[in-house]
């Protein structure tokens, strides 16, 4: 009896071109629903990896030689999409936390609070811009929290990110025992003034790095308080933004608590 070979399994080149397209039409729908969200370095990440995709699905015919490097992008896109799940999650999660830069916090988040005004429960003594105290500046170059002594101040950034705090001390202009550290991330330069210690070195945003005291200034009108000034890309003193005071004190980048209705 003459027995008749198998017949050959329904994996063609054909489908395999079918299923590389679909895999690649579902990752597209995976990416389109986290595009709006994701940063410009995200975006081109997940550009190169959908073009390399598409190009695949091209090449790929019942004609064409690649076939064995069809069946290698069809191995592999499970952990590509993956990848583009992860950046996308990752992204989504920096946004709702506070990506400061990209447009997606309101006015109140980066305005600068009036004298009277509470961020996290201390009240702002000083605004930015002119004034006229005893034994102070004429124009006011950052704003002046009440504090009692003692207050933590923490690491300012994006969630997860880590600065370099540099502490020094400025008796000669006011300032005192002082703690300066850069968010790249945000593209600001915070100092603190006239604390009463500082913890100099690597910090994670949120992570103690000093606490508020009397040093310099504040003992000329004996009140203690914090000096809350930031600095743009340039270097240059620019007005303080609430949101980062809350984060300052909290630890937290406050999107929701800066909303319109948000708390003050």
């Amino acid at each position: 009896m003459v027995q008749t070979a198998p017949k050959p399994g329904k994996t063609t080149e054909e489908e395999l071109a079918s299923r590389i397209a679909t895999a690649q039409a579902e990752a597209t729908e995976l990416v389109k629903a986290k595009w709006r969200n994701m940063a410009i370095e995200q975006r081109w990440d997940l550009g190169v990896t959908l073009f390399g995709l598409t190009t695949a699905a091209i090449v790929i015919s019942p004609a064409s030689g690649l076939l064995q490097s069809g069946y290698r992008s069809l191995a592999a896109l499970p952990q590509k999409v993956e990848q583009a799940k992860e950046a996308a999650s990752e992204t989504v999660e920096e946004v709702k936390t506070g990506a400061i830069n990209f447009g997606l916090i309101g006015g109140r988040f980066k305005g600068t609070p009036p004298k009277g005004e509470k961020i996290a429960g201390y009240t702002v003594t000083s605004s930015w811009g002119p004034r006229n105290i005893p034994n102070g500046s004429r124009y006011h170059r950052g704003v002046d929290l009440a504090t009692h002594v003692g207050v933590e101040v923490r690491a300012v950034g994006l969630p997860g990110e880590e600065v370099e705090v540099r502490c020094f001390k400025d008796f000669t202009k006011g300032g005192g025992v002082v703690a300066s550290f850069k968010s790249h991330k945000l593209g600001k330069t915070i100092e603190y003034l006239h604390l009463n210690n500082c913890k100099s070195g690597k910090a994670k945003a949120g992570e103690v790095v000093g606490k508020t005291g009397q040093s310099a200034r504040t003992m000329t009108d004996g009140q203690p308080h914090l000096h809350f000034q930031q600095r743009n890309e340039s270097g240059v003193k620019e007005k303080p933004w609430r949101g980062l005071m809350w984060a300052a004190l909290t630890g937290n980048l406050p999107v929701k608590q800066f909303e319109s209705t948000g708390e003050r």
